[in-house]
């Protein structure tokens, strides 16, 4: 969201942005950008606090663009008052994902196919989003689309020592994410390599501390380093050999993206978009599998023109499909066809 409304065309374009309080509005206020804090979890008088700050920001021209469940459970009640084009972004759901409770998710998609109906258009973050919404009969092919997010990188100095191999993954610390599939890879992999094999972290989570004991467990706790929550990812970019993504749901795969535009080899499962995103240009092992991730990671290890190969592959798909120039185009067109300002045929 933060490339798209700093890259957006100025010219024609201008925008209020309405976000929970946090990096995203930080960042936003330092760059001059009008942003207004706005709690999505008081569900009792939200819908009626939001009306008024868009009462208060209405123009004759605007476009409601409501990213994730809460923002667009909230936004698309507001916006019945006032009947702005709205498009919605879906971050989250693929045929992957799951809530802790079946409850919720029955809740929740019957929400999202109800809400659809106060939604000019929905974007979806990959075809496995769209694939999914469809497949529900919360949009159709002709109401919604497919638009990438976008990554953003930078010459790096890249790590060339191998020994030790050092793994490196960013993932807030959920169950979802599928650590500790990739912490018995580690700890199986110590037996058979005679490489130091090290794993750098970059997040933090509810399950941080289950993690930390569980890699205790296995012995391999002083293989790891836990960086926690970090603004700029240089440094981690720049000092890792491999990176891994072993989660059982991705609707995209940012950190995935963002290693293939950094030309690190990727291993990743097939949950959610990430076949789609990584293709042919990584290895995909199954969900939950670490017997398929040690095997992964030794197939890297081991085959350098292979993984030479791959990696000029995914910078080329990242440059053609994934950069924040294509997404930001792509949201213009989008823009200016839901808010009436040109017919589709012209765009």
């Amino acid at each position: 969201m933060l490339h798209l409304i700093e890259n957006l065309d100025k010219r024609q374009f201008s925008f209020v942005v309405i976000a929970p309080s946090g990096f995203l509005i930080k960042k936003l206020k330092a760059g001059g950008i009008k942003s207004i804090e706005f709690d999505f979890k008081k569900r009792l008088f939200g819908v009626r606090k939001l009306n008024k700050i868009i009462k208060e920001n209405l123009t004759n021209r605007d476009i409601i663009h409501c990213q994730g469940v809460k923002a667009g459970h909230f936004g698309r009640l507001a916006n019945k008052k006032f009947k702005l084009p709205l498009i919605y972004t879906e971050h989250n759901w693929t045929k992957d994902y799951k809530l802790p409770q079946n409850w919720r998710a029955f809740f929740q998609l019957k929400m999202m196919k109800s809400m659809n109906k106060y939604t000019s258009h929905t974007v979806c973050v990959s075809q496995a989003v769209q694939n999914f919404l469809i497949s529900k009969r919360i949009v159709t092919a002709d109401d919604s689309s497919v638009i990438y997010n976008g990554v953003k990188f930078r010459d790096i100095k890249k790590r060339e020592d191998e020994d030790p191999i050092v793994l490196g993954v960013i993932a807030s610390l959920h169950k979802r994410k599928g650590l500790i599939y990739l912490f018995e890879a580690m700890s199986k992999l110590k037996n058979v390599r005679d490489k130091k094999i090290i794993l750098k972290i970059v997040g933090a989570g509810p399950q941080e501390g289950f993690l930390k004991q569980h890699s205790v467990d296995l012995g391999i706790n002083f293989d790891i380093q836990w960086l926690g929550v970090r603004e700029d990812l240089t440094d981690f970019w720049s000092n890792i050999n491999i990176y891994v993504q072993p989660s059982l749901d991705e609707s995209f795969g940012m950190a995935v993206a963002e290693a293939m535009g950094y030309k690190i080899p990727v291993i990743s499962t097939t949950a959610g978009a990430l076949p789609e995103v990584v293709g042919d240009t990584g290895l995909l092992v199954e969900p939950g599998n670490s017997e398929e991730l040690v095997k992964a990671i030794q197939n890297v290890i081991n085959n350098k023109t292979i993984r030479e190969e791959n990696i000029e592959r995914a910078y080329k798909k990242v440059k053609h499909y994934f950069s924040v120039d294509n997404m930001v185009a792509e949201y213009e067109r989008l823009y200016l066809r839901v808010g009436g300002l040109v017919e589709e045929e012209e765009i």
